[in-house]
Protein backbone atom coordinates (compact mmCIF):
# COMPACT_ATOMS: atom_id res chain seq x y z
CA UNK A 1 0.00 0.00 0.00
CA UNK A 2 1.33 3.54 -0.37
CA UNK A 3 0.85 5.37 2.72
CA UNK A 4 1.24 9.42 3.37
CA UNK A 5 1.79 10.14 6.80
CA UNK A 6 0.96 13.75 7.59
CA UNK A 7 2.94 15.64 10.15
CA UNK A 8 2.68 19.03 9.09
CA UNK A 9 3.95 20.42 12.10
CA UNK A 10 6.13 17.17 13.00
CA UNK A 11 6.37 17.67 17.25
CA UNK A 12 6.02 14.19 17.03
CA UNK A 13 9.00 13.09 15.97
CA UNK A 14 10.19 10.45 17.94
CA UNK A 15 6.88 8.51 17.12
CA UNK A 16 7.04 9.66 13.46
CA UNK A 17 10.34 8.16 12.54
CA UNK A 18 9.38 4.43 14.41
CA UNK A 19 6.16 4.62 12.60
CA UNK A 20 6.91 4.94 9.01
CA UNK A 21 10.25 2.78 9.78
CA UNK A 22 7.37 0.05 10.69
CA UNK A 23 5.34 0.71 7.91
CA UNK A 24 8.63 0.49 5.88
CA UNK A 25 9.71 -2.53 6.99
CA UNK A 26 6.32 -3.96 6.53
CA UNK A 27 6.87 -3.76 2.91
CA UNK A 28 4.42 -0.72 2.40
CA UNK A 29 5.54 2.05 -0.12
CA UNK A 30 5.60 5.45 2.78
CA UNK A 31 5.93 9.16 2.38
CA UNK A 32 6.12 11.59 4.57
CA UNK A 33 4.97 15.23 4.66
CA UNK A 34 6.11 17.31 7.47
CA UNK A 35 8.02 20.40 8.37
CA UNK A 36 11.94 20.73 8.25
CA UNK A 37 13.28 21.09 11.62
CA UNK A 38 16.79 20.34 13.28
CA UNK A 39 15.63 17.37 15.54
CA UNK A 40 15.67 15.40 11.95
CA UNK A 41 19.21 15.76 11.78
CA UNK A 42 19.33 13.84 15.23
CA UNK A 43 16.78 11.41 14.10
CA UNK A 44 17.25 10.40 10.51
CA UNK A 45 14.51 8.79 8.88
CA UNK A 46 14.99 5.43 7.71
CA UNK A 47 16.02 5.11 4.07
CA UNK A 48 13.39 3.42 2.63
CA UNK A 49 10.82 6.80 3.82
CA UNK A 50 10.68 9.34 0.95
CA UNK A 51 10.05 12.81 3.19
CA UNK A 52 8.41 15.74 1.40
CA UNK A 53 9.32 18.47 3.42
CA UNK A 54 7.22 21.44 3.99
CA UNK A 55 9.28 25.16 4.41
CA UNK A 56 6.21 27.30 5.67
CA UNK A 57 9.04 29.52 7.87
CA UNK A 58 9.75 31.42 5.07
CA UNK A 59 6.54 32.56 4.12
CA UNK A 60 5.27 35.94 6.04
CA UNK A 61 1.79 38.00 6.17
CA UNK A 62 2.95 41.09 3.73
CA UNK A 63 3.34 44.38 5.33
CA UNK A 64 3.25 48.08 4.28
CA UNK A 65 6.53 49.37 4.79
CA UNK A 66 5.12 52.76 4.78
CA UNK A 67 3.53 51.34 7.98
CA UNK A 68 6.98 49.57 9.12
CA UNK A 69 9.07 52.90 8.96
CA UNK A 70 6.13 54.99 10.85
CA UNK A 71 5.39 52.48 12.95
CA UNK A 72 8.05 50.77 14.20
CA UNK A 73 11.31 52.17 13.05
CA UNK A 74 10.90 55.96 12.80
CA UNK A 75 9.13 57.18 16.75
CA UNK A 76 11.31 53.39 18.04
CA UNK A 77 14.48 55.42 16.59
CA UNK A 78 13.64 59.14 17.42
CA UNK A 79 12.94 57.80 21.16
CA UNK A 80 16.22 55.49 21.46
CA UNK A 81 18.04 58.48 20.08
CA UNK A 82 16.36 60.82 22.99
CA UNK A 83 17.00 57.86 25.72
CA UNK A 84 20.79 58.78 25.20
CA UNK A 85 20.86 62.22 26.55
CA UNK A 86 19.30 63.79 29.49
CA UNK A 87 16.11 63.08 28.28
CA UNK A 88 16.62 58.94 29.37
CA UNK A 89 14.57 58.54 31.84
CA UNK A 90 11.22 59.73 30.28
CA UNK A 91 12.18 58.49 27.02
CA UNK A 92 12.90 54.88 28.28
CA UNK A 93 9.00 55.47 29.55
CA UNK A 94 7.50 56.69 26.56
CA UNK A 95 9.46 53.63 24.50
CA UNK A 96 7.99 50.94 26.59
CA UNK A 97 4.65 52.61 26.61
CA UNK A 98 4.52 52.67 22.67
CA UNK A 99 5.73 49.09 22.45
CA UNK A 100 2.94 48.42 24.27
CA UNK A 101 0.22 50.40 22.71
CA UNK A 102 1.19 50.90 19.13
CA UNK A 103 3.73 47.77 18.18
CA UNK A 104 2.61 45.18 20.49
CA UNK A 105 -0.76 44.99 18.78
CA UNK A 106 0.79 45.85 15.45
CA UNK A 107 2.97 42.39 15.98
CA UNK A 108 0.24 39.99 17.85
CA UNK A 109 -1.89 40.67 14.23
CA UNK A 110 1.08 40.27 11.96
CA UNK A 111 1.94 36.76 13.84
CA UNK A 112 -1.63 35.75 13.42
CA UNK A 113 -1.79 36.22 10.14
CA UNK A 114 1.70 34.86 9.72
CA UNK A 115 0.19 31.82 11.12
CA UNK A 116 -2.79 31.73 8.56
CA UNK A 117 0.09 31.89 5.77
CA UNK A 118 1.43 28.93 6.80
CA UNK A 119 -1.77 26.88 7.44
CA UNK A 120 -2.62 28.00 3.88
CA UNK A 121 0.82 26.79 2.83
CA UNK A 122 0.61 23.44 4.55
CA UNK A 123 -2.82 22.75 3.58
CA UNK A 124 -2.55 23.13 -0.27
CA UNK A 125 0.64 21.25 0.71
CA UNK A 126 -0.71 18.17 1.26
CA UNK A 127 -3.50 18.21 -0.41
CA UNK A 128 -0.95 18.33 -3.48
CA UNK A 129 0.52 15.57 -2.51
CA UNK A 130 -2.34 13.77 -2.29
CA UNK A 131 -3.76 14.24 -5.63
CA UNK A 132 -0.38 14.07 -6.95
CA UNK A 133 0.50 10.37 -5.96
CA UNK A 134 -3.37 9.04 -5.09
CA UNK A 135 -1.97 7.22 -1.90
CA UNK A 136 -4.39 4.14 -0.10
CA UNK A 137 -3.77 4.99 3.10
CA UNK A 138 -3.33 8.47 4.94
CA UNK A 139 -2.21 8.48 8.78
CA UNK A 140 -2.96 11.79 10.15
CA UNK A 141 -0.27 11.69 12.92
CA UNK A 142 -0.96 14.62 15.18
CA UNK A 143 -3.67 16.84 15.90
CA UNK A 144 -2.07 19.79 13.57
CA UNK A 145 -2.81 17.21 10.84
CA UNK A 146 -6.29 16.43 11.80
CA UNK A 147 -7.10 20.26 11.65
CA UNK A 148 -5.35 20.93 9.00
CA UNK A 149 -7.41 18.23 6.86
CA UNK A 150 -10.83 18.66 9.09
CA UNK A 151 -12.25 20.84 6.52
CA UNK A 152 -11.09 18.99 2.86
CA UNK A 153 -11.40 14.85 4.61
CA UNK A 154 -15.04 14.10 4.00
CA UNK A 155 -15.09 15.22 0.28
CA UNK A 156 -11.91 13.39 -0.62
CA UNK A 157 -13.07 10.50 0.90
CA UNK A 158 -16.63 10.72 -1.10
CA UNK A 159 -14.35 10.98 -3.91
CA UNK A 160 -11.91 8.14 -2.64
CA UNK A 161 -13.97 5.61 -0.56
CA UNK A 162 -11.46 3.29 -0.42
CA UNK A 163 -8.88 5.58 1.47
CA UNK A 164 -7.94 4.53 4.71
CA UNK A 165 -7.33 7.32 7.54
CA UNK A 166 -6.33 6.67 10.73
CA UNK A 167 -4.36 8.76 13.36
CA UNK A 168 -1.41 6.22 13.56
CA UNK A 169 -0.13 2.89 11.68
CA UNK A 170 -1.75 -0.22 12.20
CA UNK A 171 -0.70 -3.19 10.85
CA UNK A 172 -4.24 -4.47 9.19
CA UNK A 173 -4.79 -8.13 8.12
CA UNK A 174 -6.29 -6.99 4.69
CA UNK A 175 -3.01 -4.74 4.68
CA UNK A 176 -0.97 -7.24 4.78
CA UNK A 177 -2.97 -9.17 2.30
CA UNK A 178 -2.95 -6.23 -0.12
CA UNK A 179 0.50 -6.36 -0.66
Amino acid sequence: MKILYAAPVAKRYRAIESETRRAAADGHEVHLAAARRPHWDEHPLDARVTAHWLHPAGRRAPESALATALLYRLPRGLLRRLGRGPLAGPAAGALRAWNRRVTGPLDRRRKRRTAEVHFAYRRAAVLALIEEHRYDWLVLSEPGAIDLLADDLPALLDRRPELRTTYTYEDFAEARDAR
